[in-house]
Parts: structure tokens; sequence; C-alpha cells
């Protein structure tokens, strides 16, 4: 493999070790809030991402779609927390809106 081909198969993981911390911290994040997170302009990219990352994930849709860590995801990540899909989901998302507003602080 040549050289670029490396960085960019490097670069491909460390977005995705990326997404899937970032889903096991916050439980649950919008396509958009992804793209927030990881300052991916591009929505057609963002949706690539997300699909080459299916067997890691799960989505259900609201106003768009909005992904959480399957069993895989979460044996991959170390985390021990399974986020149940139910009517609180909308207030995780507001949560993570005022999270990414915030740039990330630690508490």
């Amino acid at each position: 493999m040549t050289n670029r081909k490396l960085q960019n198969k490097e670069k491909k993981k460390m977005r995705e070790e990326k997404i899937l911390f970032a889903l096991s911290k916050l439980d649950c994040l919008k396509r958009s809030q992804l793209q927030m997170i990881l300052g991916i302009p591009d929505v057609r990219m963002m949706n690539k991402i997300l699909y080459r990352m299916s067997r890691y994930l799960h989505h259900v849709y609201l106003d768009e779609y909005v992904y959480y860590l399957n069993k895989k995801g979460r044996e991959l990540v170390g985390a021990e927390r399974e986020f149940k899909k139910n009517s609180r989901i909308e207030h995780h998302l507001m949560r993570n809106d005022i999270y990414i507003f915030y740039h990330y602080p630690k508490d």
C-alpha cells in the first residue's frame, strides 16, 4: 500500500473511533450533531461514513436519523450502558445540542 492509502485508512479509523466514543458518552446523536462534532460539512459524506459503520450502530428516524450503539458497537468501545429508544430521545438530543454548543465540556 502506498503511504497516502495508509494515511486515508488511518484517518477513517480515527474518525470511526471518534463517532463510537461520542455515541458511548452521549447515548444517541443525530447525523447533524455528529457532523458538528467531526467538522464534516457534507451531508452525503457523513451518510456514507455512517453507512460504513452500520454494523456497530442502530438508528431510528425522528426529524432525521438518530444513531446509537448496538451490542457490537458497545463491546468495541467497552460501553456497559445500553441505550433504550423511548420517549426520552428528544430530551437526550436537546441535551446533546447544549453539550455541543458549549464545545464539549468535561462534565
